[in-house]
């Protein structure tokens, strides 16, 4: 099973992207909308975790430059610097957001 944190994740940004549970939301269906109803405490997690992973990977969110371009283009690490962790860790959208940070433009390119 995918790591709860994650699967929550990618539920809030389902339910947000939703006006409505009865606009086409996918645990609709399962009777586990929190947004209108409440959640189900009987609900078939399993089938609820199935439903919003396979959401969230045909709905891809915006992703954000790593960390090292960002400390790069703020001059924090000279160019030649890099980091093993850094270099492949994407900065998370909401601290994108407060930064300033634009996303991506449709690419997934990666530091060399």
């Amino acid at each position: 099973m995918a790591e709860y944190c994650d699967v929550m994740a990618q539920k809030l940004r389902m339910c947000q992207s939703f006006a409505f549970c009865s606009d086409g939301c996918p645990l609709n269906e399962l009777q586990f909308c929190g947004k209108n109803t409440g959640e189900k405490i009987n609900a078939d997690f399993p089938k609820v975790e199935k439903a919003v992973m396979k959401w969230a990977s045909e709905h891809k969110g915006p992703e954000y430059p790593t960390w090292t371009e960002y400390f790069r283009w703020t001059g924090v690490l000279p160019v030649w610097s890099g980091h093993e962790i850094l270099d492949h860790t994407p900065i998370p959208a909401e601290i994108a957001v407060k930064l300033g940070v634009e996303p991506r433009a449709g690419g997934h390119e990666q530091l060399d």
